[in-house]
């Protein structure tokens, strides 16, 4: 049945045959036959070329998607007509081009291990160029769907108009995470006061995006850092410190705030990471310079937090600052 299945799809680049969508099927062989023929002229485009199929009748682990001997695809902005197949250390240290981000693409995989008993795991060959490698495909056992797949699934769909659009993958798992919530991960209020009389509150929150990846039903998600906002409350009249500076930003790893107040000038200088970096270091001092008081704040920011920990971005109220 294998060897059969092998032939079968290597023939999908025959230009003279075609395979037609059975809709009451729900197995991986006929999911898979339809991504194929969903992606084809993109593969053609790409030098790469589907070879055969080979189902997997034992456990899997993260070696089996992350390796030096498979590749992932990788595209140019604005060109997505074809893609560029890449290896693991290209799309962990990349920034330039558009792919799936490493951090999502862990924590898929993650899910998936930790899931197994639910999914089909199938072995596929490709050509690229005179090279050939291989992926491991997740599909779904109740329906057939596909979850996950080195190059199947981390294609930039929602850039890319498919033209046959047979498999369910194109419907109902779109790729790239179209389903996106925006949420404080972090926050925190720095306050200054001087003998009841100025009172200035620094809030700062850091936002980042929650990316669902996956079948309704089956969500898997990612989490991206995304923005740092602040926001000052200063008292109407400034009677005893009439300089004010304040930031937050992230530096080394960290979410550095700080809230300055002076009646001498602002004593750092230099680019925002060399001002976090100064005054990060002398914030330490139990006996701030006369003339001059500050508070600072350093958190390490955290990529992977849980779902729990965040808290909806709210529009208006104490945080609705942006």
């Amino acid at each position: 049945m294998i060897i059969s299945l092998g032939l079968c799809f290597a023939s999908c680049s025959n230009e003279n045959e075609e395979w037609e969508y059975d809709y009451e099927s729900d197995t991986w062989e006929t999911e898979l036959r339809n991504v194929v023929s969903d992606f084809n002229f993109l593969f053609e485009n790409s030098f790469v070329k589907f070879l055969q199929a080979e189902e997997l009748n034992c456990k899997v682990d993260s070696s089996d998607f992350f390796n030096d001997e498979t590749y992932y695809p990788v595209c140019i902005k604005n060109l997505y007509n074809f893609f560029m197949p890449k290896n693991m250390t290209f799309v962990m240290n990349d920034t330039s081009t558009i792919h799936m981000p490493y951090s999502a693409i862990r924590g898929i995989i993650s899910n998936i291990i930790d899931n197994q008993d639910k999914y089909d795991f199938v072995k596929l060959t490709w050509a690229f160029g005179n090279d050939t490698f291989t992926t491991v495909a997740v599909f779904n056992k109740d329906n057939g769907q596909i979850i996950y797949d080195n190059i199947f699934t981390n294609i930039p769909l929602s850039q890319i108009e498919i033209p046959s659009q047979k498999s369910r993958l194109t419907r109902s798992e779109p790729g790239t995470g179209v389903n996106v919530i925006t949420k404080i991960f972090y926050r925190v209020t720095l306050p200054i006061e001087y003998e009841h009389i100025d009172c200035y509150i620094l809030r700062v929150k850091a936002l980042c995006d929650i990316h669902y990846y996956g079948p309704i039903g089956c969500p898997i998600y990612y989490v991206e850092y995304k923005s740092i906002h602040k926001d000052l409350e200063s008292p109407v009249f400034q009677h005893y410190y009439p300089l004010v500076k304040y930031d937050a930003r992230v530096y080394q790893g960290m979410i550095i705030s700080y809230l300055w107040l002076g009646t001498v000038p602002f004593p750092f200088s230099g680019s925002p990471e060399q001002i976090c970096e100064a005054i990060l270091s002398s914030c330490n001092s139990i006996n701030p310079p006369e003339g001059q008081t500050y508070i600072v704040r350093a958190d390490y920011l955290d990529y992977m937090l849980s779902l729990e920990h965040f808290e909806a971005n709210p529009t208006s109220g104490e945080w609705g600052f942006d």
